[in-house]
């Protein structure tokens, strides 16, 4: 369910009106960096093993990260 709280007119992005988007896009960018850190440093210490061969072009990343 989604509620629309007010409706602005096409305009060009400004920080007094658009504050909130730039804000949570920057939360967004922070929280998905964040989680390709993690994962990069995952990678070179969690071993894996994907058996179903649809899924085996998946398992490239960590091969790779492995050889490093």
């Amino acid at each position: 369910i989604v509620r629309l709280h007010r409706r602005y007119p096409p305009h060009r992005a400004s920080l007094e009106l658009d504050y909130e988007r730039f804000a949570d896009a920057a939360l967004q960018l922070k929280k998905q960096e964040a989680i390709e850190k993690w994962l990069e440093r995952a990678r070179k210490n969690v071993p894996v093993e994907i058996r179903d061969p649809r899924c085996q072009e998946a398992l490239g990343d960590w091969e790779k990260a492995l050889e490093k």
